[in-house]
């Protein structure tokens, strides 16, 4: 899969945080669409370690970027990518 990053999304949250954002763009093909994906999924499609992944989502969140809620039982993450 090919990711293209914005440099300006880039240069406010760093190159991995951007990463991150347009990975889970591409993944769900929308913004504002709920959706969920297992960090381990994340880390095996990706360059990020699952550490990583933990920081960049916090810093995405964090931004307003994306929205991360805890759902079901199991919990499990649901996504809500937000535009740039």
């Amino acid at each position: 899969m090919h990711t293209i990053i914005n440099n300006k999304l880039a240069k406010e949250i760093g190159i991995k945080s951007a990463f991150l954002y347009s990975f889970l763009l591409g993944y769900i093909g929308e913004i504002n669409k709920e959706f969920t994906i297992s960090q381990n999924k994340i880390v095996e499609n990706g360059i990020l370690t699952i550490s990583e992944v933990k920081v960049c989502t916090k810093k995405l969140k964090k931004a307003g970027y994306l929205k991360v809620e805890q759902k079901g039982i199991p919990n499990r993450n649901h996504y809500i990518v937000r535009g740039i």
